[in-house]
């Protein structure tokens, strides 16, 4: 009784698995925020606060209000503040990454009854949200670190900087040398504030072979699935190598395919579903880069997945229905086979012992 109402009163439902994800999420997205502040400057911690605090606002006053429950337990609204934090330009302005927060809190969360039950992944939605109503500031990168004194796009001497994004769809290329490749691990060329560095990705993807390995599986599908388009579609005519390089360093697409992509309550639980899952994502990621009018596509891909994968998961779940179904009257037909040539054995066994008896008697 006491230990039922130590869990009722207690803030944090350290027993909720969403809360060991959202521990394990904030971990990672901590370690991009280091790397951002040193990239970006100051401005990079003005947007993470931000956005965790309006995050963690709209859903403890809207969750207690409308839903009338403990809100904040399983920690996934400072996870979706600072991932969104961390999805957008340092130099736009403040209050677009708060109302991305607050978009995905109260549209993407709140009316589904909170993240177990959400069917799009609410950073996803935030960010989206943001690129679609304020493209302008989201994708206006600077050239240069702001320092402690942030440099956002609508101040004095802000000069903008050219993202590798912009160079794919121009159709121009990043030399390939010893210079662009520790640019491109340490984060130099212009992006979003946690998308940009490749070796803190290297990082999370063994922080997660660590800890959940099984996160992996969709990643895997959609970063294969986007390096196969690159390399048989490429938009640059310094080599298929070369296209692969910029298009995975590009943009969100890795930050997504790592962090995002692979929410729990949204992705499947089965390894090769998981894979598929991530082909398709990845498949729709590149139509859009290739097609779209949308500067960064990758977290649209991850809304649309999240749509049609209900429809693909029932076909998926039949099939692999009826292969275990199938594999299952195979092992009970072996089973039977065995039993039946025992007992074949073990009566010829018997007769040849009362042969052998009667033979001995005098």
């Amino acid at each position: 009784m006491l230990l039922q109402q130590e869990n009722k009163t207690a803030f944090f439902n350290t027993s909720d698995p969403l809360f060991s994800y959202s521990v394990d999420t904030l971990l990672m997205g901590l370690g991009l925020l280091v790397m951002g502040i040193y990239l970006n400057g100051i401005a990079a911690l003005y947007h993470a606060v931000v956005g965790v605090l309006s995050a963690v606002i709209c859903e403890y006053i809207s969750f207690r209000l409308v839903l009338k429950k403990n809100p904040l337990g399983n920690m996934s609204a400072f996870s979706v503040g600072l991932l969104i934090s961390l999805s957008v330009s340092a130099a736009c302005p403040l209050w677009i990454t708060a109302s991305a927060s607050a978009f995905a809190v109260l549209v993407a969360k709140l009316p589904f009854g909170g993240t177990r039950n959400a069917p799009f992944v609410p950073v996803a939605a935030g960010v989206c949200f943001a690129q679609l109503c304020f493209p302008l500031s989201v994708f206006t990168y600077s050239a240069s670190s702001g320092g402690l004194h942030p440099i956002f796009n609508n101040a004095e001497g802000f000069v903008k900087g050219t993202s590798l994004i912009e160079l794919l769809e121009s159709g121009k290329a990043v030399p390939l040398n010893i210079f662009s490749y520790t640019s491109l691990l340490s984060g130099k060329y212009p992006g979003a504030i946690g998308t940009t560095c490749m070796l803190a990705m290297l990082g999370i993807v063994l922080y997660q072979l660590i800890r959940r390995p099984k996160r992996l599986y969709s990643s895997l599908g959609f970063v294969l699935c986007c390096a196969v388009f690159a390399a048989l579609l490429p938009r640059v005519n310094t080599g298929r190598f070369s296209s692969v390089i910029m298009e995975l360093s590009a943009g969100s697409l890795m930050f997504v395919a790592l962090l995002v992509l692979n929410d729990p309550v949204t992705s499947p639980k089965r390894p090769f579903q998981s894979v598929l899952y991530g082909v398709v994502a990845g498949t729709l990621c590149m139509l859009l880069r290739y097609f779209g009018k949308i500067n960064e596509p990758a977290f649209f891909s991850v809304l649309l997945v999240n749509a049609f994968w209900p429809i693909l998961s029932r076909q998926t779940a039949t099939d692999q229905k009826q292969s275990d179904e199938k594999r299952r009257r195979i092992r009970k037909a072996a089973k039977k086979d065995k039993k039946l040539s025992a007992g074949k054995k073990g009566r010829k066994k018997v007769t040849e012992v009362l042969d052998d008896e009667k033979e001995n008697q005098p």
